[in-house]
């Protein structure tokens, strides 16, 4: 199942594809709907012809396997607490009891230094192709 050509995000065979591998690695049980994939015709499109995509009469098919794999439970060994909707999530993160790590108010001076010296920062990271750390840097 895995990718031989570039990812089109116009073929809806290629999102397909994708969304079943991403499932998948999230702890949906997506087995049965797998099988049923990869008995459809492979629409996935030659290098350097992005834009194309599956024949009119596969579309169905493509969409039908989609609207289920959106219905997919997870799997029942799945190990972690994965809450999707922003009340669940807030829901997980219980009281904010955390003291600010900085002042809140800076003198005009120390604010314009603090914010040129990470613009600085930022540029050299980008520049060395490392990551920017609060406490230094650290390579990619």
């Amino acid at each position: 199942m895995l990718p031989k050509t570039p990812h089109d995000p116009l073929n809806p065979y290629d999102n397909l594809r994708y969304e079943l591998m991403q499932r998948r690695e999230s702890g949906y049980d997506t087995s049965g709907l797998e099988v049923r994939f990869v008995a459809l015709p492979d629409a996935s499109v030659p290098v350097g012809t992005i834009g194309t995509g599956p024949d009119a009469d596969q579309v169905p098919a493509i969409e039908e396997l989609y609207a289920e794999l959106l219905t997919v439970p997870r799997r029942e060994d799945w190990a972690y607490v994965e809450p999707e909707a922003l009340e669940d999530i807030a829901a997980g993160w219980g009281p904010d009891t955390s003291e600010p790590v900085v002042p809140t108010e800076w003198p005009p001076a120390t604010r314009a230094s603090r914010s040129r010296a990470g613009r600085r920062r930022r540029c050299a990271s980008c520049w060395s192709g490392t990551t920017s750390t609060r406490c230094g840097t650290t390579s990619p």
